[in-house]
């Protein structure tokens, strides 16, 4: 992960009330117009995805073109949020090298979704706003599985309040 370290992004965050880049470019060539085509294509897919699938997609697009970069990520983000679908695309000059996509719990569910856009979007060679975004956003629709909290709920017997939550409530 230390070989990766200053080229991690952030994860997104919400700006102008409502908005997210859901696209981020870590070194690649693709255009600003590009990118902004992209994250615009994605937040309407998703308003269309709607309260069906309840998903959030990130797409890192990197020049880096080492696929294990996609592990430093996750290990930087401790995983994925519940709703999200993370795509990885390594570009090599404008060709797509690599990809893969991260969801939450281990992909829990979703290892077939996983694989549907890893293939799918090598196979498209190039990324492309119009090609792209319907792609991702059909496969999400037949093939997301929406994490339900209630199949987690084992794991609430097994936090622990941190020490300074104790001496507080003491």
């Amino acid at each position: 992960a230390d070989f990766f370290k200053d080229k991690i992004p952030t994860y997104p965050r919400v700006h102008s009330f409502y908005k997210v880049d859901r696209v981020i470019n870590v070194g690649s060539k693709m255009s600003a117009k590009t990118q902004k085509e992209l994250s615009d294509g994605l937040s309407h897919s998703l308003i269309r995805l709607g309260s069906s699938k309840e998903v959030n997609v990130i797409m890192i697009v990197t020049s880096i073109t080492d696929p294990s970069y996609r592990y430093a990520v996750e290990n930087a983000w401790i995983g994925a949020k519940k709703n999200d679908v993370i795509i990885f695309i390594g570009l090599e000059d404008e060709n797509i090298g690599w990809a893969d996509v991260m969801t939450w719990a281990r992909n829990s569910k979703n290892e077939f979704l996983q694989v549907k856009l890893r293939d799918g979007l090598k196979a498209l060679k190039v990324v492309d706003a119009k090609e792209t975004v319907p792609f991702i956003e059909e496969t999400i629709k037949k093939h997301y599985s929406r994490p339900h909290m209630m199949d987690y709920e084992y794991l609430k017997d097994s936090i622990e309040p941190p020490l300074w939550v104790m001496v507080l409530a003491i």
